[in-house]
């Protein structure tokens, strides 16, 4: 059997190096904590200033002052005057068609007409239908 090493452990202590000779380092790591300490609250004040400048220097609209029935829209969106029934039936629709494309190219699909809950709602038919890229 090969013989074991003997290991002085009281060497191997990972801080032992930095005990010792802490008067040494003690300059450069004041040093290198004023600088990161600097780079923080600058990089923080260089944030918080580009953040005012891109919200146009407005305070921001919720404050616990502001009571929220007060508040006025700044603008208005598109879809405002959408109702959301309309908008759930506009991705039904979406869905629907695409299931009548995806069945109509399988050969899998038959069509019986209107169904009972799209009754009185104007739908295409399957013959309006056209299917992309059918010629390939």
């Amino acid at each position: 059997m090969a013989p074991i090493p003997k290991v002085d452990w009281d060497n191997l202590q990972p801080f032992k190096a930095v005990e010792g000779n802490w008067d040494k380092i003690k300059p450069y790591y004041d040093n290198s904590m004023a600088v990161l300490g600097f780079g923080t609250v600058l990089t923080a004040f260089i944030g918080t200033l580009s953040s005012i400048i891109k919200h146009g220097f407005k305070m921001p609209r919720i404050h616990p002052i502001i009571g929220l029935e007060d508040l006025k829209p700044s603008w208005s969106h598109p879809n405002e005057y959408v109702s959301e029934q309309d908008l759930a039936d506009a991705l039904l629709y979406e869905f629907t068609m695409a299931q009548r494309r995806q069945y109509l190219w399988n050969g899998e699909y038959e069509d019986n007409g209107p169904s009972e809950t799209s009754k009185g709602r104007p739908r295409d038919r399957m013959e309006d239908v056209e299917i992309e890229n059918a010629e390939q």
